[in-house]
């Protein structure tokens, strides 16, 4: 077995002992995640949110979930949900942003991504994602993608 199926057993084991708490049926749906099976983590995270609904990782990875199974507006609704009930968690902020880069709305992933970045200052994912949404959007010249690229250069160390 893998790490990520050794982890699924045990986190299955944990839901099972204690099933009136949200943790260990969101740990569960992480991993079956991160195991890109996404109907069973579906079904764990939607678990952890019946008993806990303000949980923002929670809304956050469903609304991954959503997002690749191209329900957008339901992607959109539990990221939004994972703002509200969690401010400072930048994950969802780019995940959010990520959506609405699917979604081809360029100004709302630009904002999320600019928040990421508030609250996770090197945040290399937030970075690259906020440089190519600028240059796929076309209303920022090369000063404000320089810009950008020299505060993800100084973030990391890197050459400017």
């Amino acid at each position: 077995m893998g790490q990520l199926e050794d982890a699924a057993r045990v986190a299955r084991a944990l839901a099972g002992k204690f099933p009136e708490h949200a943790y260990p049926h969101a740990l569960l749906g992480t991993i079956l995640l991160k195991d890109d099976k996404f109907e069973e983590a579906l079904v764990s995270l939607t678990a952890a949110l019946a008993i806990e609904p303000n949980d923002g990782k929670t809304h956050s990875n469903v609304s991954l979930i959503y997002a690749a199974a191209g329900m957008k507006q339901d992607a959109l609704r539990h990221g939004h949900s994972a703002i509200e009930f969690e401010p400072e968690l930048a994950i969802a902020y780019m995940n959010l942003g990520n959506v609405y880069l699917s979604l081809t709305e360029f100004e709302p992933a630009i904002i999320c991504f600019r928040e990421a970045l508030k609250l996770e200052p090197e945040y290399p994912n937030a970075h690259s994602n906020l440089i190519f949404t600028m240059d796929l959007d076309g209303r920022f010249g090369m000063p404000e993608l320089f810009a950008e690229r020299q505060n993800w250069n100084q973030s990391f160390g890197g050459i400017a």
